[in-house]
């Protein structure tokens, strides 16, 4: 009975490590959502010359939480888009959301918003993506941004 209950906390502590290892950036994997404000995204996108990836979910979209579980999470994907676009994450039923949801014209959750510096979209799609998929947007997004800055 004891080396039951011995093996039970074992493998207890083993799973809220890794519950845990969302929470803790050095051992979290895959799409990492900045905490910044829309504005501050914006400064950072152009400092970084990149492109803001926002992301416009709700709460109880079926879909946003299938992204969240499964894409959102994939290493390649984290990979991806970790080092090619300011990434961030925003509820447009709440704080700033309803707001940039309708300067965005978002109709609809998920909804996937590439945004230069200057805050014009150059992007958009919605809708539920697999890793894969959601790899070739980014890729397709990626070169079509390198084109346009080798022209400006």
């Amino acid at each position: 009975m004891k080396k039951a209950i011995r093996v039970f906390l074992v493998i207890l502590l083993i799973a809220s490590g890794y519950v845990k290892a969302e929470l803790r950036p050095e051992l979290a994997f895959g799409l990492q959502f900045r905490k910044n404000t829309f504005s501050e995204a914006l400064q950072m996108a152009k400092k970084e010359n990149k492109l803001i990836f926002l992301y416009v979910n709700a709460s109880w979209c079926g879909p946003c939480i299938e992204l969240k579980m499964t894409t959102f999470r994939s290493k390649a994907v984290g990979e991806q888009y970790n080092s090619a676009f300011v990434n961030i994450s925003l509820n447009g039923e709440k704080g700033d959301g309803p707001a940039l949801a309708r300067k965005y014209q978002v109709r609809g959750y998920p909804t996937f918003l590439f945004i230069n510096s200057d805050g014009k979209v150059v992007y958009r799609t919605d809708g539920f993506l697999n890793a894969k998929n959601f790899l070739d947007l980014g890729e397709r997004i990626s070169k079509m941004n390198q084109r346009t800055l080798k022209r400006g």
